[in-house]
């Protein structure tokens, strides 16, 4: 969307997602990385878990270091639910 800033970075990488989110200091985050087509998921579990999982936990605890509350908003799928 236009003037709406986007970034990008690696999620596997919870320095540079600290990096990024200290950075930008954002007030808000919404959160669409991640994995969510099924075979691939099914196929490289544990990219899958280190980018879904581990990924999000970086977004969140880098949120919550920095100095004034971040909302973050999570996106995901209905694939969650089987």
């Amino acid at each position: 969307h236009q003037g709406v800033p986007s970034e990008s970075v690696d999620l596997r990488d919870a320095e540079a997602v600290r990096r990024l989110v200290e950075r930008v200091n954002p007030s808000i985050i919404y959160h669409l990385g991640g994995i969510s087509f099924v075979p691939q998921a099914d196929h490289d579990f544990e990219t899958t878990l280190a980018v879904n999982v581990g990924g999000t936990h970086s977004v969140f605890k880098a949120a919550a270091a920095l100095d004034t509350p971040v909302r973050v908003v999570l996106i995901s799928t209905g694939e969650v639910y089987g």
